[in-house]
């Protein structure tokens, strides 16, 4: 599951410039702590040695992470209320 939970996220900072992850990220929300996840996630980190990195439990990775995945749902979920 925590591999399901990553490749999203690693395609898309894969996919975007440095510029494009700061906006998006931005239009988020996302805290510095929450990009830092992202960032640790996308370079490989495991959830626990993100949890360990930061100094947070693995609850509160995970909790990050789950409201990061809503975030973008809705943002995929606005752009395709804008096509209709």
């Amino acid at each position: 599951r925590e591999l399901e939970d990553v490749s999203g996220l690693a395609a898309l900072e894969g996919v975007l410039e440095e510029a494009e992850w700061e906006s998006l990220a931005e239009r988020l929300g996302l805290s510095d702590r929450d990009r830092a996840i992202v960032r640790l996630l996308c370079d490989g980190y495991t959830q626990s040695e993100v949890a360990e990195q930061l100094g947070l439990c693995q609850s509160g990775v995970a909790k990050r992470l789950a409201r990061i995945r809503r975030l973008l749902a809705q943002i995929r979920g606005d752009s395709g209320d804008e096509a209709s």
